[in-house]
């Protein structure tokens, strides 16, 4: 999924580069993304924290610690991309996620 997103962000980027200047482009990219798609960035951190905050004990989901290691490795991609600058407040969330989880990580051990 985080693929996808990243692909379409892509796609939304292109197809808007020619029509406006640096300055708030990518809350346009950002906006023309979740029309499309269905979420953009802020909507899928916004998922995937709740997903972390509120793990369930069914036999359905991966267990806690290997998804802990998975989205702590799509945030570190994450925040190397370029457009996360010009997302403070997702940055901001991506951020408090990941302290939550390196907190949890060493509350588990």
């Amino acid at each position: 999924m985080y693929a996808t997103l990243e692909h379409q962000c892509v796609l939304s980027s292109q197809a808007i580069s020619d029509l406006t200047g640096e300055e708030g482009f990518q809350g346009l990219v950002q906006g023309l993304l979740r029309a499309n798609w269905g979420m953009n960035w802020e909507d899928w951190w916004r998922l995937i924290e709740w997903s972390c905050r509120h793990p369930c004990e069914a036999d359905v989901r991966m267990g806690v610690d290997e998804e802990r290691g998975i989205v702590l490795g799509l945030i570190e991609m994450w925040l190397r991309r370029e457009e996360v600058v010009e997302l403070p407040g997702v940055r901001e969330r991506v951020e408090a996620l990941r302290g939550h989880l390196l907190g949890a990580e060493l509350r588990s051990e």
